[in-house]
């Protein structure tokens, strides 16, 4: 009975591989370059506009180049070209990809088109880096055009480019000339803000591009008044001095006293879950005696002061 088992496995595993077909063998290598141009040479770009720039690649493969880039199970669709800038201007990515089509022709024989999304911060110049494409047999094309004898370049002139300055938390504004404003909600107290920009999802894959980040540590103030209960004592008393400090995260306010030019804490307490604060002052000397309060930093704020008041001392 044993035997019997065995040998029927055997010829089980046997059927199941004369039943796969063999993979032809590859006709000519991998796919060839043979020829490389963008649509223009030039390209003027205003503002948060983005022009479109067509990339067009001429391949010639004997086992047909494979078309990857329609198929939603691929990792990296192919073939595809790397547009690189040559000298990328600070805090812009320097490389895009393009996903290519076929345009006219054929699979062994055909212009391969793709786009590249041109933002006014790309101002500059702009080259076919690298290629990579696979035919039907798995041979991989991978490398520099240049290599091929193809090296073109366009050149990019932004205008009004935007300088990243704020976070989108609420809303934003975009005038004729590019430049754009956001307004940040009231409840939130962002330590880092900063800004992204995508392009439109033109690809065949849907996919927006990244065109420049920019994050910036954010200085904020404290929203700070106070004020003294009397603006008159005689030499001896003491008045109190109230106030609020918003948000209220703040923990302490601190009352300051002008000393020679130099503010010099002479006071503290603590902030109240409210944000209202009470401190006492308590003038050294006859005369004018100059006060304010300070919020020390923190939670992202900077120390913050209020416009200093007067206190007469008789």
């Amino acid at each position: 009975m044993r035997r019997a088992a065995v040998t029927l496995s055997i010829a089980l595993i046997s059927l199941g591989l004369s039943s796969i077909p063999a993979r032809a063998a590859s006709i000519d290598g991998a796919p060839q370059i043979k020829g490389l141009q963008f649509d223009t040479s030039s390209v003027s770009v205003f503002g948060l506009n983005v022009a479109t720039v067509k990339v067009s690649v001429h391949l010639t493969d004997g086992d047909g180049v494979d078309d990857s880039v329609n198929d939603a199970n691929s990792l990296l669709p192919t073939p595809f070209i790397t547009i690189q800038h040559i000298a990328p201007p600070l805090g812009v990515d320097d490389s895009q990809i393009a996903f290519l089509t076929l345009a006219s022709g054929t699979i062994y024989d055909g212009w391969w088109q793709g786009n590249v999304y041109v933002p006014s911060h790309y101002n500059g110049e702009m080259h076919a880096a690298f290629v990579e494409a696979y035919d039907t047999q798995y041979n991989l094309l991978q490398g520099d055009p240049a290599s091929s004898g193809f090296d073109p370049h366009f050149s990019i002139t932004g205008t009004h480019r935007p300088d990243f300055c704020c976070p989108v938390v609420k809303t934003a504004t975009t005038d004729s000339n590019g430049y754009w404003g956001v307004t940040l909600t009231n409840n939130q107290i962002p330590l880092n803000i900063g800004a992204t920009v995508l392009g439109p999802s033109a690809d065949t894959l849907q996919r927006r591009f990244f065109v420049v980040s920019n994050w910036k540590v954010s200085r904020m103030w404290w929203a700070v008044w106070a004020k003294p209960s009397a603006s008159r004592l005689r030499l001896g008393s003491t008045t109190t001095v109230y106030g609020s400090v918003a948000p209220a995260a703040a923990s302490v306010a601190e009352l300051q006293r002008l000393v020679s030019g130099v503010w010099k804490t002479v006071a503290q307490a603590p902030v109240h879950s409210s944000g209202r604060f009470y401190l006492t002052a308590h003038p050294p000397s006859r005369g004018y005696q100059r006060y304010r309060v300070e919020i020390p930093g923190s939670y992202g704020f900077v120390t913050t002061a209020t416009r200093p008041f007067t206190i007469y001392v008789y």
